[in-house]
């Protein structure tokens, strides 16, 4: 028996954490791609967590796959949290 979620399960947590939108900051898109923030590209695993995965509109989820050595992993970690302490002020 596995604890990992399924995929509409993650889309649903994203989604609320984020409240629909693009994670970058001043996009106002809807997010339609879930990204890893960490990818076994970038010498981790697919790690199928919330916390390693955020929404991105397609058009920034392409830059980010296309650049992920000139992107700092750390603003996408710091601008998610908060996202999230933000939620949680509400």
């Amino acid at each position: 028996m596995t604890n990992e979620l399924s995929t509409e399960e993650l889309r649903e947590t994203v989604h609320w954490h984020q409240g629909g939108r693009c994670i970058f900051p001043n996009c106002e898109d809807y997010w339609t791609d879930l990204c890893h923030i960490t990818d076994s590209g970038m010498g981790g695993r697919n790690n199928r967590t919330p916390d390693n995965l955020v929404g991105m509109c397609r058009y920034h989820h392409q830059g980010y796959d296309e650049n992920k050595r000139w992107w700092r992993r750390e603003l996408l970690y710091a601008w998610k949290e908060l996202i999230i302490q933000g939620k949680q002020g509400m």
